[in-house]
């Protein structure tokens, strides 16, 4: 059976359609806010005014329209608060665990439900860890060049290791894997975007 929402949509061609605010009042960010409910399996009418803020962008005295600045809290819907903070939120993709450190969300301390920003789009980043092996990964790091490990090894041994893959950087393929030799090791790993990720240290045979 389908949803109300589906049924809406197949009524009509593929677009986007909006009915315009009248002046002065917030613009909805509809596909932001459409997006973001079916991620995590709900309906805009399950938001709380406090959780609907960030899809609303306020029109200011140049006519423009802006999106609302984070806030230490929020309302959770099980009437406690939710609070403010960049911390590491424990997710589950497909029974894997992974750690997103650093990251800004709003943690309710009753009921311990964590909600994001509309901005912060951890998505495309759990993806990504869950495509490289990666049981933690930096929300920090999304933007930049940066070499992670799934093994647990030394300071200095990782250290070596990123400077034999700064060494060879124009020669590692994004979305392939790759094998450098260091020593008496081959490292194996892959590039995804600007994640490079060092999955294993083989001991090669003479």
């Amino acid at each position: 059976m389908k949803s109300d929402d589906e049924d809406f949509e197949d009524d009509f061609p593929d677009g986007v359609y909006a009915i315009p605010p009248s002046p002065g009042e917030p613009k909805i960010k509809v596909r932001k806010l459409s997006d973001y409910c079916k991620a995590r399996g709900i309906k805009p009418s399950d938001l709380s005014e406090e959780e609907l803020k960030p899809f609303l962008s306020e029109r200011s005295e140049d006519k423009c329209y802006h999106s609302s600045t984070m806030r230490d809290s929020i309302d959770c819907r099980c009437g406690k608060t939710k609070v403010y903070q960049v911390d590491t939120v424990e997710h589950y993709v497909l029974e894997k665990k992974i750690l997103l450190h650093h990251v800004p969300h709003y943690y309710c301390r009753s009921c311990k439900e964590v909600t994001y920003d509309i901005d912060t789009d951890i998505i495309p980043l759990l993806k990504l860890a869950y495509s490289l092996q990666l049981k933690e990964i930096d929300w920090q790091d999304r933007n930049k060049l940066t070499i992670v490990f799934n093994a647990d090894d030394n300071d200095e041994l990782r250290h070596d290791i990123k400077c034999i893959i700064n060494e060879n950087i124009d020669s590692i393929i994004d979305g392939e894997s790759f094998a450098i030799i260091y020593g008496s090791r081959v490292v194996v790993g892959q590039k995804m975007g600007n994640i490079i990720a060092v999955q294993k240290m083989i001991e090669k045979v003479f």
